[in-house]
């Protein structure tokens, strides 16, 4: 096997013994002409920069990517073109062509930082370009113009360790690196597209998107780590024995996980369980207020946030009550009341509260002939549900001030208790 680095020196050796300072400026000047060239067209596209991104760029994200690779792609167009002339004449090209060639990296740069510059915030934006991506493109620059990076990678394909019967190399684990990387960036690149331009275009409730754009976020992510562990040159054969001995682990140790998210796609899917709706959950009643992966978030009547794993969504039943605004209360007069009586004074009663609907109108119902009482039972409607709590609360307070003045006796239970002597 030959040394990688050997090469590079006696490569270096070679152009070297080739070049001259005249050489050299005729390639640092058909590289000057493309970049002025390309710099011109550059500045005539700027011209029809509002009309590309528009008037609010921040909703033309994907375009705005595009946009910031502009100079760096005509930089190569350019550029390859100047050295396919330049090629022709016979003369040497090895400083052109790396020069030309770097602005690949270029590119990749402008694309990053832009991504960057959109998914973060603009302070944590401008540190990882100033002390990540501005030197990281500065010391591959510096590798490639010197060979060296070529140099690097042809070491690194030498295989390092055997996995699975497969030889794993550092540019695999590298290349597997950058592909779970880019598509971590991909996914929340993916989310933010989809919920600040695709959303606005639908009539899709927002918490609902949010939820879907979770799993879509999700799903980019482990596709990219499936591609990552490809990349490692694993064979299938061997890649599934490998993954069955890790999902026979995962499923004894994250079995709870895997139910709770296999769940939460269930809810999507089938769509009875939304956020912004009102259900009775496992006991707890109140607005679904987020679907995530693995819980599902109700805020209940008394502001408490309660989290439900998804899987008892599935297995336990649940209750729609987001149409139900109706208001229920029960009221147990004397035996000596007149049941006419009651029955009027808690329709004056609903009807004359403010929150209270007239469509459908307030009803009671003789309910019971109880022990010691007559049971009422009064059911009016609201026209939102929030109300309902407060309403019932005026409702209570109205019906035990009416009465009283009424002279309607609310009774409690009693009982007799008669002792016999044992003598």
């Amino acid at each position: 096997m030959t040394n990688p680095w050997l090469e590079w020196w006696e490569n270096v050796q070679f152009q070297w013994m080739r070049l001259n300072s005249t050489v050299v400026l005729r390639q640092l000047i058909a590289l000057g002409a493309a970049l002025a060239v390309a710099l011109l067209v550059d500045r005539l596209l700027e011209r029809y920069r509002a009309r590309w991104l528009g008037d609010e760029p921040e909703q033309h994200r994907v375009r705005a990517l595009i946009w910031a690779v502009k100079y760096p792609i005509l930089a190569l167009a350019f550029g390859y073109l100047a050295l396919s002339i330049y090629s022709a004449t016979g003369r040497p090209t090895y400083t052109l062509q790396k020069l030309v060639s770097f602005f690949w990296f270029v590119a990749v740069y402008a694309l990053v930082a832009k991504a960057v510059v959109i998914l973060m915030p603009p302070c944590d934006a401008r540190r990882i370009i100033r002390r990540v991506l501005l030197p990281l493109l500065a010391l591959v620059g510096l590798l490639h113009v010197t060979g060296l990076l070529a140099v690097l990678w042809s070491w690194a394909a030498q295989p390092v360790f055997t996995l699975a019967a497969s030889e794993v190399t550092l540019a695999n684990v590298g290349l597997a690196l950058g592909i779970a990387v880019a598509f971590w960036l991909a996914a929340r690149g993916g989310k933010a597209v989809f919920l600040r331009a695709i959303l606005p275009r639908t009539k899709t409730d927002p918490n609902l998107a949010h939820s879907v754009a979770a799993f879509v976020q999700f799903a980019i992510v482990v596709v990219g780590v499936w591609i990552a562990v490809l990349t490692l040159g694993l064979e299938l054969s061997n890649l599934t024995l490998l993954l069955s001995a890790l999902t026979v682990g995962i499923g004894f140790g994250l079995q709870d996980v895997i139910k709770n998210v296999m769940g939460g796609m269930i809810l999507l899917g089938e769509g009875h369980v939304r956020p912004n709706e009102v259900f009775k959950i496992a006991g707890e009643t109140g607005f679904v207020e987020r679907i995530g992966l693995r819980s599902t978030t109700v805020r209940t009547w008394d502001g408490s946030l309660v989290i439900i794993p998804n899987a008892d969504l599935i297995s336990e039943k649940v209750t729609e009550l987001t149409d139900m605004r109706r208001v229920e209360l029960r009221v147990g007069v004397s035996c000596e009341a007149d049941p006419r009586l009651a029955e009027r004074l808690l329709l004056e009663i609903a009807s004359g509260h403010p929150e209270v609907v007239q469509d459908p109108s307030p009803s009671v119902f003789f309910s019971n002939l109880g022990e010691s009482t007559y049971d009422f039972v009064l059911y009016c409607f609201v026209d939102d549900r929030a109300k309902i709590a407060r309403t019932q609360s005026d409702l209570h307070y109205a019906v035990v001030e009416t009465f009283g003045e009424q002279g309607l006796e609310m009774p409690y239970r009693q009982l007799d208790v008669h002792l016999r002597s044992g003598g």
